[in-house]
């Protein structure tokens, strides 16, 4: 009924396997595994991690580069590394340039077409503190565009900057059906303090409640989002607040 993911991009590729098989959850979401010690891992290394995943029912649904999206020539080494592992999306480093810079903004869908041609989505995510890149792409969605990057939907960050994630940002959005994850993390506005989803203001049950009425194919994303936060703990509250809608 509700398509998982876990995230952690600390942990090794073999450890996240044995984590989400702990969790029962077959979606990943990794570091940049596919560079190493400064350079792409082997084409051999690569199908060692093809069979990883062949063997463990996993897929990798993300790939954080921590590269910067206008670096277009680095992954596009990546994607032909990617696409043989059957990744669905890569997460490039965003940064407040692409709101102002036109060459900026030219690379990045550069990537995306690119991206597009190995059938992977370029993803970016909500952070706090950088409300003018998502308001670059609100701006843009109104247009019709050949190619587009999808979301991942991170309301803690919302609340971080003291904004409703639902009524403020959710609700007017024009990037509403773009949003392929959403992140299953909570905060407090007063302290910004992380706490367990569903007991601080992230609106993190209407959230997911306005999602699976529109019909959300996408993931709920679960991760140790904070050092405090255990994601089992998050996990078991994030699916009891789901009996209770």
């Amino acid at each position: 009924m509700f398509k998982y993911s876990i995230y952690d991009k600390a942990l090794s590729l073999t450890k996240l396997v044995d984590k989400a098989d702990s969790m029962k959850i077959n979606y990943l979401e990794t570091g940049n595994f596919l560079f190493q010690d400064g350079d792409f891992i082997s084409w051999d290394h690569l199908e060692d991690i093809r069979n990883l995943l062949i063997e463990s029912q996993k897929i990798i649904i993300n790939i954080h580069t921590e590269v910067p999206y206008y670096e277009v020539d680095f992954h596009k080494e990546l994607f032909k590394r990617a696409v043989l592992l059957g990744v669905k999306c890569v997460q490039p480093l965003m940064d407040l340039d692409i709101a102002t810079d036109p060459g900026k903004q030219d690379a990045f869908f550069e990537l995306c077409t690119v991206a597009k041609a190995y059938n992977i989505d370029v993803l970016v995510e909500n952070r706090a503190g950088e409300t003018a890149v998502i308001n670059f792409f609100e701006d843009l969605f109104k247009n019709d565009l050949t190619v587009k990057p999808k979301f991942i939907f991170n309301p803690a960050e919302y609340v971080k900057e003291k904004v409703h994630p639902f009524f403020h940002r959710f609700y007017r959005s024009r990037l509403k059906n773009d949003i392929l994850i959403m992140r299953v993390n909570d905060c407090l506005y007063k302290t910004k303090k992380a706490v367990l989803p569903g007991t601080g203001n992230a609106e993190v049950k209407e959230m997911a409640s306005i999602l699976l009425a529109r019909s959300f194919d996408g993931w709920f994303s679960i991760g140790s989002y904070e050092e405090d936060i255990d994601a089992q703990a998050a996990f078991q509250s994030f699916k009891e607040s789901l009996k209770d809608m």
